[in-house]
């Protein structure tokens, strides 16, 4: 299965590179950045603006991976906050 990627890299701040993004309506924002490149480490960000920071990476990979396998129309990758 594929996965849908697009990088930002231009020289906008982070914020306003996730304001952009989000208008796109991803089922998840990723942000890798230094401090989660040190750590092996990824940010997510979930379309309905839930967010958890410092998923390990080969975890993120596992679970992303099994969402799309199983199709799943909500992504749940990110628990909603209390």
């Amino acid at each position: 299965a594929g996965v849908r990627v697009e990088v930002d890299d231009s020289d906008n701040n982070i914020m306003k590179k996730i304001r952009n993004h989000r208008k796109l309506q991803p089922a998840y924002l990723v942000i890798l950045g230094d401090e989660e490149i040190q750590s092996n480490t990824v940010s997510l960000r979930a379309r309905n603006g839930d967010q958890i920071a410092g998923i390990p990476l080969e975890q993120f990979v596992k679970d992303i991976s099994l969402e799309i396998s199983e199709k799943v129309s909500q992504p749940s990758l990110v628990p909603p906050e209390p």
